[in-house]
Parts: structure tokens; C-alpha cells; sequence
């Protein structure tokens, strides 16, 4: 996908179920020119497939019957699994990371702010001397 010529999805697939689960959470302009962190979660304990855009939940998607993502496909991000041209994402790609459990929403909130706004999360204070024993 070009930037600011559409909207964005994020889609799950087990190689078998068709269509795919897939949230669509925003158009191109929202995003533009701008850092994005997207979070997908599977949650196999309430069967729901949950997509979250800087931090902010964003739509899910029913993933009951959905069957296993450890299969023989190949794992894709940033195209659609016919691998067309015009499905391809056209921006950059910084950071990927995949996680064997299912993150909160509190989670993923902090993720971002913490990434976003690193100095809000700590405080360097004067250097402490140790005290007299020590």
C-alpha cells in the first residue's frame, strides 16, 4: 500500500480459513509522515484477533475456528498474502517483534508512551555517596 492513498488492515492467516480475520484501523492520513507502533494480538483464550495503533485500541476481529499460525506458510508483514503489488507496503519497516503471549491493553498503552516519550518513565537524580560502614 502507498501511503496516504488508503486505509490500513492488519490480517491473520492460518493458511486454511478464508477471508482472514482482519481489522481495518485507520486511514493513510492519520498515520503520515508520522512513527506508528501497530500491536496485533492473538488471543486464543477469547478467541479474538485485537489490533492497536500507538497504543490505542483500534478493532478485532472474531477468530473462533481459526486454526493453527504454526504452519509450513511463510510469515509476511507489510503484504498481503497473494503478494501483490498493490498490497505491498510502501513505507519503512523499522522493528518487528513476536511474542508467545497475549499482551494487555495496559501493556501495549505503556509500550507506547514509553517508546514515544522515553524520559517520562525515569528520573536521574544527584549521585548518592554511600554511608559511613558501608
Amino acid at each position: 500500500m502507498e501511503l496516504g492513498t488508503g486505509s490500513w488492515e492488519a490480517l491473520i492467516s492460518d493458511g486454511v480459513t478464508n477471508p482472514q480475520p482482519s481489522v481495518n484501523f485507520g486511514n493513510d492520513t492519520d498515520f503520515l509522515n508520522q512513527w506508528v507502533l501497530l500491536t496485533a494480538v492473538v488471543d486464543r483464550s477469547t478467541n479474538v484477533f485485537r489490533v492497536y495503533a500507538n497504543g490505542s485500541y483500534k478493532g478485532e476481529a472474531d477468530i473462533t475456528g481459526f486454526g493453527s499460525v504454526s504452519n509450513n506458510g511463510s510469515a509476511t508483514i507489510g503484504n498481503h498474502q497473494n503478494n501483490t503489488v498493490d498490497n505491498r507496503f510502501k513505507g519503512i519497516i523499522d522493528e518487528v517483534r513476536v511474542a508467545k503471549f497475549a499482551y494487555d491493553a495496559s501493556w501495549i498503552e505503556t509500550e507506547y508512551n514509553n517508546q514515544k516519550a522515553p524520559a517520562a518513565f525515569y528520573t536521574v537524580g544527584i549521585e548518592e555517596s554511600p554511608g559511613a560502614g558501608c
